[in-house]
């Protein structure tokens, strides 16, 4: 019989850098394994592919020997609004995707995606060194992102082309809403990429930097953990795929598993 007044035991909480509905199979996914997520929009994003004649261009020449690379889903979804738009047969060019979170949302899109990356951006491009490709690496990709996946093909006489087809813009809000939480109540954060944990961390209260930074972080690929590393992260796991599953795995590993008494 349960004690008469006994609390329940309070399960761990993860912060997630994601607006809530972005974040909601991530929210299930650790609901599932008994730790509650709490998410947090730093960074909205806006397509600009609109916003010069490179698109259209790239669009019309696309053939069936290209191949589109997404890193995200919202790159899908900028992809998908750009070959909408356009009206060209883009939509037909074989998609190579990071992660299978992006793959499905590409897949639900209507395009057909060949190759699925197993961690992050870097990791696929070295996957697509030996890709049987024989025209162009079509990067659809964030302002922000990285240019080192592109470098990577160029390096091995691969051809590459870059067209950015949207960007972050930080939430205004979000210092008002790291103020109103606490982070003693936080017991890991959640991050999928280096420009929220930037945003989110460029945000955080002068008195509670240390507190915030000092908490458990996950991460998705090396670029990602070696920013929050540089912003002053003390304990960052990489998560062993490019998944929401995989992101859930890692800190349930880290906060679930009994202590076993192993020295280090």
């Amino acid at each position: 019989m349960e004690r008469s007044g006994a609390l329940p035991e309070r399960r761990p909480t993860l912060l997630c850098l994601r607006a809530p509905d972005e974040a909601r199979t991530m929210l299930e996914a650790l609901d599932a394994v008994a730790l509650t997520g709490l998410p947090l929009e730093v960074l909205r994003y806006e397509e600009i592919w609109q916003e010069g004649a490179d698109a259209a261009a790239l669009a019309a020449s696309l053939t069936g020997d290209d191949l589109v690379v997404l890193t995200s889903r919202r790159g899908v979804r900028a992809w998908h609004n750009l070959c909408v738009s356009l009206g060209s047969s883009a939509a037909s060019t074989p998609i190579a995707a990071v992660g299978a979170a992006t793959a499905a949302e590409a897949s639900r899109c209507g395009f057909a995606v060949v190759v699925t990356g197993d961690s992050d951006a870097l990791g696929l491009a070295e996957q697509l060194v030996a890709s049987p490709c024989a025209g162009r690496f079509i990067f659809a990709v964030a302002r922000e992102a990285a240019s080192a996946p592109q470098e990577l093909l160029a390096s091995r006489g691969r051809a590459v082309v870059r067209l950015e087809t949207y960007a972050a813009v930080p939430v205004p809000t979000l210092a008002a809403s790291l103020s109103a939480l606490r982070p003693e109540e936080i017991s890991g954060i959640i991050a999928t990429s280096a420009n929220r944990l930037e945003a989110f961390v460029s945000a955080l209260p002068n008195g509670l930097r240390d507190a915030w930074l000092g908490l458990p972080f996950f991460v998705i690929g090396e670029r990602t953990a070696a920013r929050a590393r540089l912003l002053g992260a003390a304990r960052v796991t990489i998560a062993s795929g490019a998944s929401t599953e995989r992101l859930v795995d890692a800190a349930a590993e880290a906060l679930l598993r009994p202590n076993r008494g192993d020295s280090e």
